[in-house]
């Protein structure tokens, strides 16, 4: 069995893959994942599913990372998703507007046990 990185951070533990790319100018491996499929001539598989993954993958990186993404790389990826069969604001609603019992126990449960606040820094 191969094991394979795909990655966008600097300086990735690389010598434990078999292959791999990292690329850290990308927002995030999810938009590598998209560059790939397409790249390689097969953005016609990427269908209303694939379409959710991948801009879930990146529009969680680009909110809670606030990564800075060019305007036309993000308008052209998201359109293509859009063509694609993308339902965005269900993704979105699903992500961000999704406040149930246990998301709200668990943010109180980190807050509560493992947020560290370091003054001065």
């Amino acid at each position: 069995m191969h094991k394979i990185l795909v990655d966008h951070h600097q300086e990735p533990d690389e010598a434990s893959f078999d292959y791999g790319i990292s690329n850290p100018d990308k927002s995030s491996t999810c938009e590598m994942i998209y560059d790939f499929i397409v790249g390689s001539g097969h953005g016609d598989k990427i269908n209303e599913d694939i379409a959710e993954c991948i801009y879930a993958g990146v529009v969680g990186i680009l909110v809670l990372f606030v990564f800075p993404l060019p305007p036309m790389q993000c308008i052209n990826w998201w359109r293509d998703l859009k063509l694609k069969g993308l339902q965005h604001v269900k993704v979105h609603e699903g992500l961000f507007d999704n406040f149930l019992e246990n998301r709200l126990r668990f943010t109180g449960h980190v807050l509560l046990h493992r947020m560290q606040v370091f003054y001065g820094i």
